[in-house]
């Protein structure tokens, strides 16, 4: 395993070493739901107010970035992060159990393999023989028995947002606004623009200007009745534009509605021999909740 990228001519000598080399994704965060901020500002300080929706820190489209970098039947994002205590009662205690159980469903849900570190004190614990130590390994382990299933690997990932850019890290916290919001997107390069690549999808945003062929097939694309927005480089400010492409999709052109889930992600997957469609639902709030989905599609059954 080689802690972060390498380049194609040393991957290619350690092939030649070892059986099977897995680049781990290192830029990835503990996921969880941010509280509120509190700074200090000319000796005073300051909270910051409540959203209506709360920020969830995810590697929702940092997996989906990387997915698409690698070339198909390549094995899963390999996705690893060190702990980041949240407050500072956090940093000796480490990690509560929902906080590993919230980061193996997200690496799950989203069809990543997952390097988690044990912070020491749990690992203490567990040596020591501690019963809640014990108990919280049992969790542990229960939802990786269940994420070992790997269903999405057995699926294609279903996406109706093109986005055109030669960097996505350039604009990522755009793509995690889309994704925050549900919004399903796959990554093309401008030289990869073509009626192929853009088959599928509803909405196509240009951060940079494709090839003349793209160009020409985003045209087809937008007189077919797609939408095309442009928006060279990244949008000053990107939860607005998630929210604008949002509705510039409408209530019938959305993959997935959620109600009753601001903490609440969806990751929509294909078979691709069947109209099936498979969804992976994380709730970054760790606790039972009622929701309510709506699915684009007619569907004879569901299974939960």
């Amino acid at each position: 395993i080689v802690n972060g990228p390498i380049a194609s001519e040393v991957r290619e000598r350690l092939a030649q070493r070892a059986t099977i080399v897995r680049t781990a994704e290192n830029r990835g965060k503990w996921p969880h739901i941010r509280t509120n901020w509190v700074t200090l500002n000319k000796d005073v300080l300051q909270v910051t107010n409540r959203s209506s929706q709360p920020w969830i820190e995810t590697n929702g489209a940092l997996i989906r970035i990387a997915t698409a970098a690698w070339p198909p039947g390549a094995p899963p994002v390999l996705l690893t992060y060190a702990w980041q205590p949240v407050t500072v009662a956090d940093l000796d205690q480490g990690p509560r159990r929902d906080n590993y159980l919230v980061a193996i469903a997200e690496a799950g849900a989203f069809g990543a393999d997952l390097l988690l570190p044990l912070h020491e004190r749990f690992e203490r614990e567990l040596m020591a023989g501690s019963p809640d130590a014990r108990a919280d390994w049992d969790a542990i382990r229960r939802f990786v028995d269940f994420y070992a299933w790997n269903v999405p690997a057995q699926h294609r990932p279903v996406a109706n947002v093109g986005v055109v850019t030669s960097d996505p890290m350039r604009s990522f916290e755009m793509l995690n606004l889309l994704a925050r919001h549900n919004l399903p997107f796959v990554t093309i390069g401008p030289a990869a623009v073509t009626a192929q690549t853009l088959a599928g999808l509803d909405l196509v945003v240009l951060l940079d200007e494709p090839t003349d062929g793209g160009r020409a097939a985003a045209a087809a694309f937008a007189k077919q009745g797609g939408a095309v927005v442009e928006a060279k480089g990244a949008p000053s400010d990107p939860n607005t534009f998630a929210l604008e492409m949002r509705q510039r999709l409408g209530s019938e052109r959305r993959v997935v509605d959620v109600w009753n889930g601001i903490t609440v992600l969806v990751a929509p997957y294909s078979r691709p021999t069947s109209e099936d469609l498979v969804l992976t639902v994380v709730n970054y709030a760790a606790q039972p909740l009622p929701i309510q989905i709506r699915v684009r599609g007619t569907f004879s059954d569901v299974q939960y």
